[in-house]
């Protein structure tokens, strides 16, 4: 168990940041531990990716993300679980299902090549989404 003392610093840290950056950081944190700027975009209806870009450089100033190369190009890592689900836990409940219904389209509708690799991703947004007939009709 993290001291509480953490806890409160990494609220605090969150809280400070602007409605923008709020927003953004919290449908990243439903995409994951790990996100990616593109599918970001897509998921935000962000065209202008000067717009994310600030957001995260500003992000990764505060020390809530960091690039993470492994993953790829332009992937982020939140800087520890704990930021990932304070950001997560934060947002509004019916906006959080409906995103994640959007995410699910937007992996779904993916190069056909990629789908295979996105399928547990896609299960899962379906799931979180609480949409009882759209997960009856990708488990049957």
């Amino acid at each position: 168990m993290l001291p509480e003392s953490l806890e409160f610093a990494e609220k605090d840290k969150i809280k400070s940041q602007s409605s923008e950056i709020m927003n953004m950081l919290n449908i990243a944190a439903l995409m994951g531990q790990h996100f990616n700027i593109e599918l970001l975009k897509k998921i935000a209806g962000e065209k202008n990716e000067g717009f994310i870009l600030d957001i995260i450089d500003k992000a990764k100033s505060a020390g809530i993300i960091e690039e993470d190369r492994s993953k790829g190009e332009d992937c982020y890592s939140f800087k520890n679980d704990l930021v990932k689900n304070l950001l997560y836990s934060s947002g509004e409940k019916e906006k959080i299902r409906e995103a994640h219904l959007k995410l699910a389209a937007i992996l779904e509708s993916l190069d056909i090549t990629q789908l295979d690799q996105h399928m547990g991703q896609i299960l899962y947004h379906i799931q979180r989404s609480e949409k009882p007939d759209i997960i009856k009709r990708y488990s049957d």
